[in-house]
């Protein structure tokens, strides 16, 4: 855990390939943990993979992030299939993160698929706790309107857009009032 810690620190000053190399080192130990003791050390594989993944695509190794990200949600799936509750959030942002690095690739549809079930998790999660998933949720929407865009689903763009937009305006308060700038 505190290798993982590290890694972020280390990348948040911009130190991105001894972030990495930390990162690494954290995903390796888990792995040998996991070896002896999968029910423990599992989530904590699938969350320092996730971490890993991040840290590739920063540093521009997409493809190795690719199936890095692949491996996380393939554990986090697992997880949930043994406790849906605990484990459906890091799930959907497994997805989303694996999202995200398809698009990076160029795997434009695979993406597009992969956020979208994303988004239908976070639906899922925001109908059981509005309060805690709604930020999720919008930042899903927003994450799937870009794809779409990119694919040339621009109207769907506009209103997955549009409702990402009402969400971020809820977590605002509710507020609808426009600003003007007078200068």
């Amino acid at each position: 855990m505190s290798l993982n810690n590290l890694a972020n620190r280390q990348s948040e000053v911009g130190q991105r390939e001894a972030a990495l190399e930390t990162a690494a080192e954290a995903v390796k130990h888990y792995r040998k943990l996991t070896e002896g003791n999968p029910a423990a050390f599992l989530p904590d594989l699938a969350g320092s993979l996730n971490n890993l993944a991040g840290t590739q695509s920063y540093v521009g190794q997409r493809e190795a992030a690719l199936e890095t990200a692949a491996e996380s949600v393939k554990h986090y799936r697992k997880l949930t299939e043994e406790n849906r509750e605990a484990f459906l959030p890091d799930l959907a942002m497994s997805l989303s993160n694996l999202a995200n690095v398809r698009d990076d690739v160029g795997q434009r549809e695979a993406a597009l698929e992969t956020a979208a079930e994303a988004l239908k998790i976070r639906r899922e999660l925001t109908e059981g706790n509005r309060t805690l998933f709604l930020p999720d949720l919008a930042a899903s929407l927003t994450n799937l309107a870009t794809m779409q865009s990119e694919v040339g689903q621009r109207e769907m763009a506009l209103e997955t857009a549009a409702e990402a937009v009402k969400h971020y305006r809820e977590l605002m308060g509710g507020g609808t009032r426009r600003h003007s700038c007078l200068t």
